[in-house]
């Protein structure tokens, strides 16, 4: 309740006319034997999601500044019997009473369906849904030669009368930050480079179209009924082009750079359990004093220098984060919210005050909300507000982040 009182019902002011919120999972952890032992034992784990989802919608419409949106509409992907299909990627959209003229895209019929809904109506679950299209980046596509969940889950609305395409986001972590700092870019920033670059061909290459990773995701709508097809003859609606990208990018620092600056230049120093292994620590002295400064281990960011994290240094850290640069397609606005990850998540007063950088990573802003041209040209100018939320409080090791904008 406390994450959904700070990310989806006070995200922006005044209350927007429609939100969308990307749900990623936490873990790679496996789906059912998580439903077993934290939800509902020997429950089929799509049956669960469909029921998590249920509750969220259902706390979501609790909450006072929720009454106005009588139209809810949540997409999970609940099929966890492949895991070479499944991304465990939900979406959420909340559409206002005071929007008359919404649709959705139907992908398989290339049309546009009327969204109807009631206040208090009912979750239903359609099946497999037209309206949402799935990818999933298969083992050993971009070379990662290991198992994940990531991949993006896109939909196509037309509020007003302006198309646009909505693509919810999860690309690859780091494995390592001791080949994070080996060069620039790192060989997983690469890979998210590829990654991304696969999605955003997906918005315009008709070939996307139809879902090659396992057919569509399963979906949830308050709809009251489910809105009929609009066919009026042979033609065939274009495919929305304007397009925002929002979720888990994993974007990093450069790590190689950023090891420099702490250490003022210094060489590191490689620890090895046998010379022809790979290396499982680097040490970076501070250069004149000898004093370590910087200490990397595959899932630990060690600086000795307390001040490292007073909010000042961390919004120096900008000069490092190079990896949105290198998309000519995609735009972001103004940012100048502190880096959204990793926060400690864990019981104790240092994950109670939401404050606290987990030392595992470099502070990065993974999280983001990018856009292609198209819809950049929807926006108007000076409109925006972009902002990290629940930043005093507890929200998980991210922390969510938003963009508030008024369309032309």
């Amino acid at each position: 309740k406390k994450w959904v009182a700070r990310s989806v019902c006070n995200s922006a002011s005044p209350t927007p006319r429609a939100t969308a919120t990307a749900c990623n999972p936490q873990t790679n952890a496996d789906t059912t034997s998580w439903m077993t032992s934290h939800y509902r034992p020997n429950l089929n784990a799509a049956v669960a999601c469909e029921e998590l989802l249920q509750k969220l919608l259902d706390t979501i419409s609790k909450y006072k500044g929720m009454r106005p949106y009588n139209r809810t509409v949540g997409y999970v992907d609940t099929d966890d019997s492949d895991a070479e299909k499944y991304t465990a990627l939900g979406s959420v959209y909340l559409l206002h009473r005071d929007l008359a003229d919404v649709d959705r895209y139907d992908y398989d019929d290339r049309a546009w369906s009327p969204l109807s809904g009631a206040p208090g109506s009912a979750v239903q679950c359609n099946g497999t849904s037209p309206h949402v299209r799935k990818t999933k980046f298969v083992l050993g596509q971009f070379g990662v030669m290991r198992s994940s969940r990531k991949g993006g889950l896109r939909t196509g609305w037309r509020i007003n009368g302006r198309p646009l395409q909505m693509v919810n986001v999860h690309l690859f972590a780091d494995v390592s930050n001791i080949d994070a700092a080996a060069q620039t870019p790192s060989k997983d920033a690469l890979i998210r480079r590829a990654a991304l670059e696969f999605l955003i061909d997906g918005v315009s290459d008709p070939a996307h179209e139809s879902d090659d990773s396992g057919g569509p995701a399963v979906e949830e709508s308050t709809d009251g009924r489910p809105g009929k097809r609009s066919r009026k003859g042979p033609a065939r609606a274009q495919l929305p082009e304007a397009a925002f990208f929002f979720g888990d990018f994993n974007f990093r620092l450069a790590n190689s750079e950023l090891a420099q600056h702490i250490s003022s230049g210094s060489r590191g120093k490689f620890c090895r359990n046998r010379p022809d292994h790979p290396p499982t620590k680097v040490v970076y002295n501070k250069r004149g004093s000898g004093a370590p400064a910087l200490v990397l281990e595959k899932k630990k960011f060690l600086v000795t220098d307390p001040e490292f994290y007073a909010a000042e240094s961390l919004a120096d850290l900008r000069q490092f984060d190079l990896e949105g640069n290198e998309f000519d397609t995609l735009l972001e606005m103004e940012r100048r919210f502190l880096p959204s990850y990793p926060f400690v998540d864990s019981d104790g007063p240092a994950a109670d005050s939401g404050q606290v950088y987990a030392k595992t990573r470099a502070p990065a802003w993974c999280d983001r909300v990018l856009m292609n041209p198209q819809a950049r040209s929807l926006v108007k100018d000076d409109s925006f507000s972009y902002f990290c939320i629940g930043e005093n409080v507890p929200m998980g090791d991210h922390k969510p982040v938003a963009l508030a904008l008024q369309l032309i």
